[in-house]
């Protein structure tokens, strides 16, 4: 690298050098194998091995994280590009990358959205081109977290549903009945809570006793770094501000160049 800047220095080369933030890389999987992902100040960037993975962040128009649940481990993500074409997902990305990457995606500009599960880009992005008016008009990318919301909500209402469907049928039978059924119910609604806590305090618990002094330190250190690559990023002249999706006013590419 020293011996490059002389070179530019002595020759008057117009180059300038982008080092990726080690702080903010995370592994994932962009082609075949999993590797590790560096963001830039300019870039997004795999090195690694080949083939090798290069994302101008400029061309970057929506950040849309897939399979985010409560039980998964890993997730993925959409990269839309702002032509409306091309996308690039980058999958199997450890649950514990999430808010760096979200942080990141902030500090750059760049919309994000999130979702339980793996969308048909394809069909998304040529339903958009079809009708980019009517695509402004609705919000925008807007209907990502309303879907995220709708399926969330969906989820809730079934778990819920159930107690009602059952408080609603009243059979005009005599009291005993109707006791014995509550104390049916709430007997097996007791186990399954205790069952419920039993799977998940031992977890819990195993995790906190895990984690010795030298353990929490040493991640304390690692946001501490994180958050300063962060402020780095956002301090950089030249960085997009953020933007929401309805401001965005160019026409889409012409149909005949798909």
């Amino acid at each position: 690298m020293k011996q490059a800047e002389l070179l530019i220095e002595e020759y008057k080369y117009p180059l300038n050098f982008d080092i990726p933030f080690k702080e903010l890389m995370f592994t994932g999987c962009h082609s075949k194998s999993s590797v590790n992902i560096c963001p830039s100040s300019q870039c997004l960037v795999s090195l690694q091995e080949f083939p090798f993975f290069v994302i101008d962040i400029e061309d970057i128009e929506l950040g849309h994280f897939e399979r985010i649940g409560y039980m998964t481990k890993n997730f993925d993500l959409a990269l839309v590009y702002k032509d409306y074409t091309n996308y690039h997902r980058i999958s199997a990305i450890p649950m514990e990358f999430l808010e760096t990457i979200k942080s990141w995606l902030d500090a750059t500009g760049i919309i994000f959205t999130e979702g339980p599960m793996c969308l048909k880009w394809p069909q998304i992005l040529q339903t958009i081109r079809d009708d980019f008016e009517g695509f402004l008009e609705t919000g925008g990318w807007s209907f990502l977290a309303d879907n995220a919301t709708e399926e969330d909500n969906s989820h809730r209402g079934g778990a819920d549903s159930q107690p009602e469907s059952d408080s609603d049928f009243d059979p005009s039978g005599d009291e005993e009945e109707g006791s014995s059924s509550d104390d049916y119910s709430g007997e097996d609604g007791d186990s399954e809570s205790e069952a419920e806590s039993s799977d998940v305090k031992p977890e819990e618990d195993s995790e906190e006793e895990g984690l010795d002094w030298d353990e929490m330190d040493r991640r304390a250190i690692e946001q501490e770094k994180k958050a300063a690559e962060l402020a780095r990023i956002k301090a950089r002249g030249g960085m997009p501000p953020a933007k929401p999706p309805q401001t965005k006013k160019s026409a889409p590419p012409s149909s005949t160049n798909f």
